[in-house]
């Protein structure tokens, strides 16, 4: 009689922590908002895919505690799936850096058959509260349709954070992703060159 008290008790109280727990913000990566105007001749860049480690991968925001321990914070969460957000605001970064609004995300509607296809292997995120957000990537850049190799690169971007909080580091992530486009830039309009010669 008494452990089946004790179990009701315990069943009460676990129902009052998830009533009392707090609800669920969900973060995105501030893409720019400005986009350039289209010009004549400018290729169709298709972003994606991007795959991310499993650690990444997950609804909540992970971040590190230690040099050997990372958590999930529950209540922190991606609007959508990780891979689809880095995907979306790269694109958005490398138009505004290349002055090409025809740079897009597997997940958008592609305006034309693209002309070139950036993959993107993102090899780890980690986020230090208050301290700071890196990203390590490997991306290739190619001709599509045929899949030709074109360049291939490996990023490492780090980010300090001077402010605690979820926020603050999907910021600084979104900064890491603006550097990464000014780095991806030049590849872009190099293999342009190449196109207009090889024609």
């Amino acid at each position: 009689m008494m452990c089946s008290r004790l179990i009701a008790l315990a069943a009460v109280a676990g129902l009052t922590a998830c009533a009392s727990s707090p609800s669920p913000t969900y973060l995105m990566l501030a893409a720019p908002q400005s986009a350039p105007v289209a010009q004549a001749g400018q290729r169709v860049v298709l972003v994606g895919p991007v795959s991310v480690p499993e650690n990444v991968d997950r609804p909540q925001l992970m971040v590190h505690t230690s040099a050997n321990r990372v958590e999930a914070v529950a209540n922190l969460r991606w609007a959508q799936p990780y891979k689809i957000e880095f995907a979306r605001a790269l694109a958005a970064h490398l138009a505004l850096a290349a002055a090409n609004p025809r740079v897009v995300p597997m997940s958008a509607a592609v305006p034309a058959e693209p002309h070139l296809r950036l993959t993107v292997d993102v090899l780890s995120v980690e986020l230090r509260d208050g301290e700071s957000a890196s990203l390590e990537v490997l991306w290739v850049l190619r001709e599509s349709p045929g899949g030709k190799e074109l360049i291939s690169q490996r990023s490492v971007l780090r980010e300090v954070v001077n402010a605690n909080g979820g926020e603050a580091l999907v910021a600084a992530q979104d900064r890491a992703l603006a550097r990464l486009a000014a780095e991806i830039t030049p590849a872009l309009g190099s293999s342009q060159n190449v196109g207009k010669r090889a024609r």
